[in-house]
């Protein structure tokens, strides 16, 4: 090789451009010959393309690595996302834990069961007041059946419409259910039971238009289908409300529409505490033999008539006059045994307390009604509900439970 002899530099200097070999004058010219003198130009000679081979620790130390980067991406996620729930059911739960829900409580309720005096051995013959405005009437026509037809059926409901009534009067041997647009109270639905030597009196239930107005139709059915529930003396059949629901509507929820309809237990419980409407031996729907009324908890006190006899039982069987088509005449007049019994200083005591429960809590209510703790029984109290007895002396008691809006 030598430079062509009209080149003015006999060292042809090379650097690297990109990885290639070049002239680092390109504007000198170079020729190159052969044996025969051919001539070539620089740009006719293929030079290599070098490149630099990574060294082997690079080449062990990057292999794999993507994979790995993407197992700590996921394995972070999840760990992210587990917390996240475990946060969001210690929230829910209360901090009872995730366990909440998924555990269906015992019934917990079973120490607020309450019974009518004037059942008889043959089930519960109540009659059921309407005094709701005309737009309940489906809602209330349609859970009367549900619970009147149950199975066991302990249950035999007469009702009547009556003038809309939004103070929701007492009357002594009926249960009333009314509605009216209550304000902006902690609760939507809410019933109170009168209790005579520990045996319901009377009941009256309410509905708060100025929250059920507002709410769906499921919200609805599920308050009307609870507080009825209430003024059968049945207590709840669960009251943690996060977890799963157990489909009847005593059962308290944050899904009304899965809990629309009386269930089993209220049925057994119902047919445990009266017998059957239909005379049936005392056995629940899975054929378990079920307690009489007078082995429950609420049986009568020994040498206390708190059941009408059977004679006058037998009388008021044969009496027509409550189901005639005349609401006012299908009423028919209290029993004579609870017309006049009430002193009137509990009734006094009743009113004040009644009042007081339907537009504060019950421990705000310990206050304003100047009673002593002593005399106050909680029930129960949580974000969905809460339930109090007052003793009003001389075997009378007041019980109110409320269905809370939070």
């Amino acid at each position: 090789w030598h430079t062509s002899t009209n080149s003015q530099q006999s060292i042809f200097p090379l650097h690297t451009r990109s990885g290639i070999l070049a002239p680092a004058d390109t504007s000198a010219t170079m020729s190159t010959t052969n044996a025969d003198d051919s001539v070539y130009n620089p740009g006719d000679l293929a030079i290599p393309n070098f490149t630099v081979p990574p060294h082997p620790s690079e080449s062990t130390k990057n292999e794999g690595s993507p994979w790995r980067r993407r197992l700590i991406c996921i394995a972070v996620s999840l760990g992210i996302l587990i917390a996240a729930a475990i946060g969001i059911m210690l929230t829910l739960t209360g901090g009872q834990g995730p366990q909440a829900i998924f555990i269906q409580e015992d019934p917990p309720g079973l120490d607020e069961t309450n019974r009518w005096s004037l059942n008889s051995r043959n089930g519960l013959d109540l009659f059921v007041m309407n005094s709701c405005e005309d737009r309940w009437t489906p809602i209330f026509d349609e859970y009367i059946a549900a619970w009147d037809n149950g199975t066991p059926d302990a249950l035999t409901l007469t009702t009547g419409k009556f003038p809309h009534d939004p103070e929701c009067g007492a009357y002594p041997g009926r249960a009333n259910v009314c509605n009216g647009n209550y304000g902006n109270t902690e609760w939507r639905g809410l019933n109170t039971a009168f209790l005579r030597n520990g045996l319901v009196h009377h009941s009256v239930a309410k509905l708060n238009d100025y929250h059920l107005d507002r709410e769906s139709e499921s919200q609805k059915k599920y308050t009307m289908c609870h507080e009825l529930g209430h003024a059968f003396g049945l207590p709840h059949t669960d009251e943690n409300y996060y977890n799963f629901d157990r489909g009847d509507c005593l059962d308290y929820t944050l899904r009304p529409r899965n809990n629309l309809s009386p269930g089993e237990f209220n049925f057994n419980l119902l047919y445990s505490l009266y017998g059957s409407a239909n005379g049936d031996p005392m056995t629940s729907a899975a054929g378990e033999s079920l307690v009489r009324p007078s082995e429950g908890n609420n049986a009568r006190p020994s040498g206390e008539n708190n059941f009408q006899d059977e004679e006058e039982y037998e009388e008021n069987e044969d009496d027509d006059e409550r189901r005639l088509d005349d609401p006012i005449r299908r009423l028919g007049s209290p029993p004579a045994e609870m017309e006049d019994d009430t002193p009137a200083s509990v009734m006094e005591k009743y009113v004040t307390v009644r009042a007081c429960l339907e537009d504060y809590s019950c421990a705000e209510c310990v206050d304003e009604t100047l009673f002593d703790y002593g005399n106050v029984r909680m029930l129960h109290e949580n974000d969905q509900g809460e339930a109090c007895e007052f003793d009003l002396g001389e075997g009378y008691t007041i019980q109110t439970h409320k269905l809370l809006v939070r």
